[in-house]
């Protein structure tokens, strides 16, 4: 065999198996998945069309930590530009959900097929707050800065 096609074996076979690793960490469609998939497709579709009429708010593409009584530790939340909320913590399993502009104040996400919205405010560069429209509940996170590493538990 080639030295060629022996490298081309070591290589090639390190990417199959990181493509068979990532097909396995997808999510199961439950019964009726394609019609939540639908919805999911639809509110993503409005949060972006709608999102284009506003200017970009300056929290987008930073990390944020909640500093919010009663969130799990580490609770971490990322506004993407293409339109994607990632929420983690510490505790728990990350969650990527389509998010989008609805004012010039507001934003609004879906989780678990439910729509959410938000007021936000910036008042310092480093701080935001989310106030959830129709329930009495704000939100405070401050700017994550790497390296961050989740708190031991204690």
């Amino acid at each position: 065999m080639s030295s060629t096609r022996a490298l081309a074996n070591v290589f090639a076979a390190p990417s199959i198996a990181a493509v068979i690793l990532a097909a396995g960490c997808g999510q199961r469609e439950p019964a009726g998945g394609q019609q939540q998939a639908t919805t999911q497709n639809q509110t993503e579709a409005a949060a972006q069309s709608e999102s284009a009429a506003f200017p970009r708010p300056p929290f987008v593409g930073q990390a944020w930590l909640s500093v919010t009584r009663g969130h799990a530790p580490g609770s971490l939340r990322i506004f993407m530009e293409d339109g994607t909320l990632l929420m983690d913590s510490c505790t728990g399993t990350y969650r990527l959900a389509p998010w989008g502009m609805v004012a010039p104040d507001r934003i609004r996400w879906t989780e678990a097929t439910v729509p959410i919205e938000a007021q936000f405010e910036q008042t310092r560069p480093n701080t935001l707050t989310l106030r959830i429209v129709g329930v009495a509940e704000e939100q405070y996170y401050i700017r994550a800065s790497a390296p961050y590493v989740c708190p031991s538990p204690q």
